[in-house]
């Protein structure tokens, strides 16, 4: 199995990850010799960010379980650049922003909430852990498509990731959440 990851790149749970990372899909924002940082990007929560963050009040969007590390702390992944700042993981996709340029931007109505995700809490690998992972078959490794962080339904992000990795990755797209339902 291919081990190499790097920043940009989306993983992809494997159906032996039971838990917090149960058919995640995580977007890694950092990747290199001291270890990894990524946000699961299809796990969307009940709340929204207008109603627990005060500082962000004026923004009426979705929040999503980012992972297990500091879920006190809101990231943010957007497509939309130097208009609210933050640092370009790949082709276009950022992470990271200037809150009050983000809080300026929704308050003269110019915020597309279609370009823009926020996370409470990441994930985070130590030394070599990630590469461990892996090559124990914990985590499939696909490029980070746009369309996959702000296009995708994210109940369907995990089969649609797989699914698009081709033939080998199509039957466990179809993998039931229970299988002991099945």
């Amino acid at each position: 199995m291919d081990t190499k990851v790097k920043s940009g790149d989306i993983l992809i749970s494997t159906p032996a990850l039971t838990e917090v990372f149960s058919r995640s899909v995580v977007f890694m924002t950092e990747h290199d010799i001291n270890g990894s940082v990524g946000v699961i990007i299809n796990k969307k929560l009940e709340y929204n960010l207008k109603d627990i963050v005060e500082a962000f009040s004026g923004i009426d969007a979705p929040v999503y379980f980012g992972g297990p590390v500091q879920t006190e702390l809101v990231s943010v992944l957007h497509r939309i650049g130097d208009k609210i700042g933050g640092f370009e993981i790949s082709d276009g996709i950022y992470y990271g922003c200037d809150a009050d340029k983000l809080n300026d931007l929704a308050e003269i109505k110019l915020l597309n909430l279609d370009d823009i995700k926020f996370f409470l809490g990441y994930a985070g690998w130590s030394e070599g852990q990630l590469i461990n992972e892996i090559e124990h078959d914990s985590w499939f490794i696909s490029k980070g498509l746009e369309r996959y962080i702000f296009d995708t339904d994210v109940k369907d992000l995990w089969s649609k990731t797989l699914n698009d990795m081709g033939k080998k990755y199509k039957l466990i797209s179809m993998y039931p959440e229970n299988p002991s339902l099945n």
